[in-house]
């Protein structure tokens, strides 16, 4: 267990680009010649990706509800009618 840890680790630390140099370039030989570790990258890039999609899905949604929320407003929405019209 602890070895996938450090190895889920290594693959997010390679990913973010935040190994030094020598430790990126000896990761990315490790990936070619290791088959499943870079299957095992290519998921992990698969699941960050997902992630961020997920996180901009929720801020939109919190965006929408707060400009659903100012439009309400009589004020805010006759500034907003004032600017665009």
């Amino acid at each position: 267990m602890r070895t996938t840890l450090c190895e889920i680790q290594a693959i997010e630390q390679y990913l973010d680009n935040t190994l030094p140099v020598a430790e990126h370039l000896l990761f990315q030989a490790r990936t070619l010649a290791a088959p499943e570790l870079a299957e095992k990258v290519n998921a992990q890039e698969k699941v960050l990706q997902l992630v961020r999609w997920f996180s901009r899905k929720k801020k939109k949604e919190k965006l929408d509800q707060l400009f659903n929320q100012l439009m309400q407003e009589e004020s805010f929405h006759h500034s907003i009618n004032t600017i665009f019209t």
